[in-house]
């Protein structure tokens, strides 16, 4: 009766241990490294792309060779990236005018430039149809009207065409057009 009590009490303290034993070993060595590497994706996707802390690498190990390759993809991308806000500021200090549009022509960002030659603020503009700025007469190549924005697109890229900015006041201001894709 003693010994199966102490078998029985033995035999539930090695399955205890060996829970926590395995709880452990499985947090360590699976959970911990796929929630590292579910973080660096989410913060990925949000944009932020800066290296993430050192990983682990160890060749028979799936999870942390996942995990330093992420890491090394976003360790290569952040060298190859340029910031939005250096675009920005190379877009909003441009002595051209520049204007970037969806690939419906609704205006998306117009620079400062833009904005002084028009006469228009920022918040005028934005989310309108370049039509309202640019005007196309019937007798020359449109770009804008629905067909020749999708012959636009395909092509892939404009130079020198000859149109007629419409600024606030109503002054046409002629210009010389190139846009890409």
């Amino acid at each position: 009766q003693k010994q199966s009590q102490f078998l029985v009490i033995l035999f539930f303290s090695v399955l205890i241990l060996a829970v926590f034993t395995i709880n452990y070993v499985s947090n360590r060595l699976i959970i911990r490294p796929l929630k590292d590497v579910h973080n660096m994706v989410k913060d990925f996707a949000r944009g932020k792309i800066r290296a993430p802390r050192q990983l682990p690498v160890d060749s028979r190990d799936e999870i942390a060779d996942l995990g330093a390759s992420f890491q090394q993809m976003t360790v290569d991308l952040q060298r190859t990236t340029v910031s939005k806000n250096y675009v920005d500021n190379i877009i909003k200090s441009m002595s051209d005018s520049l204007i970037v549009t969806t690939p419906r022509a609704v205006i998306k960002t117009v620079n400062q430039t833009t904005l002084d030659l028009l006469g228009y603020t920022e918040d005028q503009l934005l989310e309108k149809h370049i039509s309202m700025i640019l005007v196309e007469n019937h007798d020359e190549q449109t770009l804008f009207s629905p067909g020749g924005f999708s012959e636009f697109l395909e092509r892939g890229l404009v130079r020198n065409v000859e149109k007629t900015f419409v600024s606030k006041s109503g002054n046409h201001i002629p210009i010389l057009f190139s846009g890409s894709v």
